[in-house]
């Protein structure tokens, strides 16, 4: 009886343990050290620790307008945080920032709260190769980007008859004298338009196109409207990738949707 408890505790240590390094491993292949500049037309400098991550961010005008600093912990590809400005920037603001890392030399604020203009961040100087925080459990975990060429990313295969959650979030914006919007955002998520000056209202737009079509057709149903911009359906695989795509989208254009899509 003694022999088989030990064997049992033995079990329960060796299992904790290789859960706690497999953690480890995920943080440590991500690093985000480095020069970073974003789509709010500042210059960032990140300082990655284990699973700390802390940036010091100004405006192009060397930090007259606005400056920050960010503190936040990852957990696999998402990060969550908080920044504050400075005061040496005349803009002074705080507030909590979640960011998901789309690969090692890009990633993208998910949610974001205090005013927070950037929404993009791409790595400057010579890119990382491999790595990166995204593991295969996650798979299909894309950017589609608003603002660039071709504006579409592909899924992986989805196996057919098998069932997929596809998670959705970010905001962009279709008006370039719009951009930056400090107080909405963008103005567009992934099923709504939430600009206040061009819909009063929150409008279904659906501008996220799976396969050509929106979220809520794919659900059968309306998606309410979510002020965190984060949508979730579940659909049927069809033996091949998906197209995300961000409709109509064009150069004049600001930020893009994170997608996961997972086996359900």
């Amino acid at each position: 009886m003694k022999m088989k408890f030990t064997s049992i505790a033995l079990f329960l240590v060796f299992t904790c343990c290789s859960a706690l390094l497999s953690q480890g491993q995920s943080t440590q292949s991500l690093n985000l050290t480095g020069r970073w500049s974003a789509n709010d037309g500042g210059t960032y400098y990140l300082r990655q620790l284990g699973d700390q991550l802390w940036w010091y961010g100004q405006s192009g005008d060397g930090g007259a307008t606005w400056s920050n600093v960010y503190q936040g912990v990852i957990r696999g590809e998402q990060i969550s945080g908080r920044w504050a400005d400075v005061p040496l920037g005349r803009i002074q603001g705080a507030g909590v920032m979640d960011l998901m890392v789309n690969n090692p030399n890009q990633f993208t604020a998910t949610n974001r709260t205090g005013g927070f203009n950037g929404s993009v961040w791409t790595r400057q100087g010579a890119p990382v190769v491999g790595g990166g925080a995204i593991p295969p459990s996650s798979a299909g975990g894309v950017f589609v980007d608003a603002a660039n060429p071709p504006y579409f990313s592909m899924s992986s295969v989805l196996q057919a008859g098998r069932q997929y959650v596809v998670e959705a979030s970010g905001t962009w914006s279709y008006w370039s004298d719009k951009i930056p919007d400090v107080n909405e955002g963008g103005g567009v998520d992934p099923v709504w338009c939430y600009a206040k000056w061009r819909c009063p209202t929150p409008a279904a737009w659906q501008t996220l196109r799976i396969d050509g079509k929106g979220m809520a057709e794919l659900a059968g149903q309306p998606l309410p409207y979510n002020p965190q911009h984060g949508y979730r359906i579940v659909v049927t695989g069809e033996g091949r990738p998906v197209k995300l795509e961000i409709g109509q989208a064009h150069g004049g254009m600001a930020g893009g949707a994170n997608v996961r899509i997972y086996p359900r």
